[in-house]
Formats: C-alpha cells, sequence, structure tokens
C-alpha cells in the first residue's frame, strides 16, 4: 500500500522531468544549429585544431586503452593495403621515369667502392673458375692416361712404377 502511494506521488515528479529534458534537448539541438550556421562551430575547430590543445587531445586519446587495437584495425583492412599498395605502385612507376634515379644509379655504380666490389667479386669468381679448371684438367689427364695403357696394353708405364689405383700420377 506504501508503494502505491509513493509510486502515485513520484510519477508526476518523473513525468515533469522527462518533459523538461525533451524541452531541454530541444533547446540543446537549437543552439548547436544556431551555431552552426553562423559559423561559431568552425571558428572553434580553428582554435582547437591550431594551438598546443590539439597536442592534448591527440595525446590524451591516444591514452586509451582501446585506441591500439582501433588502429590495428584501420591498418590491417583492406582499403588500407589496396591504398599502401596502390601508392607504392605508383612510386614505384614515378621512380622508374625520373632523371635523378638514373643519375644516382650512375654515381653509384662509379663510386670506388663499388668498383672495389666487383673486382673482389671478380677475382672470386676467376679463382673458382681457376680450381674448376685444375680440377678437371686433372680428372682429365688421368682419364687419358688409363685410355693409353689400355691402347697399350702395358702392365706398367716406363721406368717400372705402376699406376696409382685413382688413375691419377
Amino acid at each position: 500500500m506504501i508503494q502505491g502511494v509513493v509510486l502515485f506521488a513520484v510519477r508526476p515528479a518523473v513525468a515533469t522531468v522527462g518533459m523538461a529534458r525533451r524541452g531541454l534537448d530541444r533547446a540543446t539541438i537549437a543552439i548547436v544549429d544556431g551555431a552552426l550556421a553562423d559559423g561559431i562551430a568552425d571558428r572553434i575547430a580553428d582554435r582547437l585544431l591550431a594551438g598546443p590543445e590539439l597536442e592534448r587531445i591527440i595525446a590524451k586519446a591516444l591514452e586509451q586503452p582501446g585506441v591500439e587495437r582501433i588502429v590495428n584495425q584501420v591498418v590491417a583492412s583492406p582499403v588500407i593495403q589496396d591504398a599502401i599498395a596502390r601508392v607504392a605502385d605508383d612510386a614505384i612507376a614515378r621512380l622508374r621515369d625520373s632523371p635523378a634515379l638514373w643519375a644516382l644509379i650512375d654515381e653509384i655504380a662509379q663510386s670506388p667502392s663499388v668498383a672495389e666490389a666487383i673486382t673482389q667479386q671478380g677475382y672470386g669468381f676467376a679463382d673458382q673458375v681457376g680450381d674448376d679448371i685444375r680440377e678437371r684438367s686433372r680428372h682429365a689427364d688421368a682419364r687419358l692416361e688409363r685410355l693409353a695403357w689400355r691402347l697399350l696394353r702395358r702392365r706398367s708405364p716406363p721406368g717400372g712404377a705402376a699406376p696409382s689405383p685413382s688413375g691419377a700420377t
């Protein structure tokens, strides 16, 4: 019974607050609409973005716990990935046509350090080729010697030394 009386007394107060709130919402909307029409919002935004306030706002936003997750989602999104790929492709295409790039490549190619590296690589390659030719020559000599002994049907070479089992001399 007491609850009913309390509800009966409180309901009109709650209804009055609700109506006041709706009226306040309408008044707030009207004020914001007027501010937008007069350009006040633009001036406020310009002031916020012009000074150290922008840094403070950004710093505060970056401190929020969900920002890193949101940034990771944005960066991983297909839209951003496609945009990055297009920018990279465009940059590469422009670089290929750039006389400055080719001048840089010529400068690098003529540098003493590149010439020295190429020379060292050339020496290393020449050493490899020389080693390979020497090894092949040894094998060819051994094969020719074995073939000659077979053709001559000799059991031992002149001087009395028998050929080695590997065929090398």
